[in-house]
């Protein structure tokens, strides 16, 4: 497993400044993660801070940290804020003509399991994507599937 933390003043400019971080980090995770899981957890990142930096504490002086874990097939990356909010992290449902609210509702769309930090302030996103299974080693023959047609048989 790789773990990798960063924390940032709670500015609005450092939303891009934490995805541009996040983006080269992820880019040096070995085995590599999939191009479509690097762009939604940059875009996650960027609702998930921007509502730490509006919504929180982090914005009037405070900061934020985000921590990304990394395991096979696996990315939860946690975006810990000042607290101070008024509700939980909760989907709105805006009119057509509201520029705002709409972040999480794309948090909940692309990642497979996200909440509010427990204990503590903050949100929490992960993102699940398939790894392949490993090759048996050279010499080795394959683990025996299938159906038995006799003692000791299978096809």
């Amino acid at each position: 497993m790789t773990t990798l933390a960063r924390t940032f003043p709670g500015h609005v400019d450092q939303i891009a400044e934490a995805r541009h971080w996040l983006e080269a980090a992820l880019r040096a995770v070995r085995p590599r993660i999939p191009e479509a899981t690097k762009a939604a957890a940059s875009l996650l990142l960027s609702e998930v801070g921007t509502n730490a930096v509006l919504h929180t504490a982090s914005g009037q002086g405070g900061k934020f940290t985000v921590t990304a874990r990394v395991d096979a097939g696996h990315l939860h990356v946690q975006v810990a804020d000042d607290g101070g909010a008024a509700t939980r992290p909760h989907i709105t449902r805006p009119r057509p003509d509201t520029e705002r609210g709409r972040g999480l509702a794309l948090v909940d769309a692309f990642a497979d399991h996200w909440g509010p930090l427990t204990p503590g302030p903050g949100v929490y996103f992960q993102l699940i994507w398939p790894t392949p299974h490993p090759s048996p080693p050279v010499g080795h023959p394959p683990a025996l599937t299938g159906k038995r047609t006799g003692p000791g048989r299978r096809i």
